[in-house]
């Protein structure tokens, strides 16, 4: 089975890349376009880690999705990696996010640091769920995360510019 990886954001050519960045990686992506669907339906999925957009459809609604997961008794310890191209709103409260357990990923971002994230987020679930390895330090999970890359049509775009 393959991991699960909600997505929330209301962009929907974002929510298009990242589901075909994430699903060519061999995660299974599910899409949510706004804060009233993901809530509705995210303590039925139990996704491995969230990519939050906190921009939605108005300026505190992501902000509202973040509080409900972090007091939700299933969803709580859910890794979530919150994306805004709000710089200025990320870096006034990047403090209160790592204190939630939040990774912070500014849009535009770069395909393999997400990547690499993903993998550092995803690793971080229960034993039982994981093969069993011993923990290493980042640089481990950057070969882990470029052996399992294949080919994928993006590099040669982002390589021209």
């Amino acid at each position: 089975m393959s991991t699960r990886i909600a997505v929330i954001d209301d962009d929907p050519a974002c929510r298009e890349l990242l589901h075909d960045l994430l699903s060519e990686e061999g995660y299974a992506v599910h899409l949510f376009p706004d804060s009233a669907t993901a809530r509705r339906c995210l303590r039925d999925l139990a996704p491995a880690a969230i990519i939050l957009d906190v921009r939605l459809e108005n300026p505190t609604a992501g902000w509202e999705v973040l509080a409900d997961l972090r007091h939700d008794p299933v969803l709580h310890a859910t890794p979530v990696l919150v994306c805004s191209a709000d710089l200025s709103d990320l870096q006034e409260r990047a403090v209160d996010l790592e204190r939630q357990g939040c990774t912070i990923l500014a849009k535009p971002f770069d395909v393999d640091e997400l990547l690499v994230l993903l993998v550092q987020l995803t690793r971080e679930r229960p034993r039982h769920l994981l093969p069993l390895q011993a923990p290493g330090d980042a640089c481990e999970v950057v070969r882990e995360a470029n052996s399992l890359r294949r080919a994928r049509p993006w590099d040669d775009v982002r390589r021209e510019h």
